[in-house]
């Protein structure tokens, strides 16, 4: 910080965006939903390498891999859909 003329000038705070720079909400959207579907499948390799150890029928992993695959299905939707309605609308 420099000093002009012996008088101490405030700290002024500015943001910088360094990616999406147009602040288009497609642009931070649908890698935001990627990222959670790449999350939501390391869950389900989590389920199923449980039940390869333990596939009897009461095993807490078969409710784990069900809630993985409904969370799956909705977010490949979601993404579907905002993906045509970005194409659509700009």
């Amino acid at each position: 910080m420099r000093r002009t003329s012996g008088q101490d000038e405030p700290l002024r705070p500015f943001p910088q965006v360094l990616f999406n720079p147009d602040s288009r909400s497609a642009n931070l959207l649908i890698p935001g939903l990627v990222a959670v579907l790449l999350l939501n499948g390391l869950m389900m390799m989590r389920a199923e390498t449980a039940l390869a150890k333990d596939a009897a029928p009461a095993s807490p992993a078969w409710v784990s891999l069900r809630r993985g695959a409904i969370v799956s299905l909705a977010l490949w939707f979601i993404i579907t859909a905002l993906g045509v309605a970005i194409v659509n609308l700009s």
